[in-house]
């Protein structure tokens, strides 16, 4: 029998390009961000979809570095989702895929 409810779902593990990553030890978490002039709105969510935090940071080199360490502080980050990547959030979903973060296409 199942530990976890019903239609709810588990990712046990993740597979990154060629590799295979195993989560059993720590949460995987997804972030979201909407991009704005002066400052980025951020989101965490685990795997089943709860949301676990918000926060703003500002749209600088500082601002980037703190956002990515605010979101891995929440679990294994697998993906962040950038609104308006070829706008307001070009220069973090660059500073995100530099620092081997998956950051999807528009």
């Amino acid at each position: 029998m199942s530990s976890h409810p019903t239609g709810a779902c588990h990712l046990s593990c993740i597979a990154r390009k060629d590799s295979v990553i195993s989560t059993a030890d720590e949460t995987v978490v997804v972030g979201g961000v909407d991009a704005h002039t002066d400052f980025h709105q951020a989101a965490v969510i685990d795997s089943i979809g709860r949301h676990l935090a918000t926060q703003a940071f500002p749209t600088t080199p500082d601002g980037y570095h703190r956002l990515l360490d605010w979101l891995r502080s929440h679990g294994d980050l697998i993906a962040v989702g950038v609104e308006g990547t070829g706008a307001y959030g070009c220069e973090l979903a660059r500073y995100l895929r530099q620092n081997q973060v998956t950051v999807p296409s528009r």
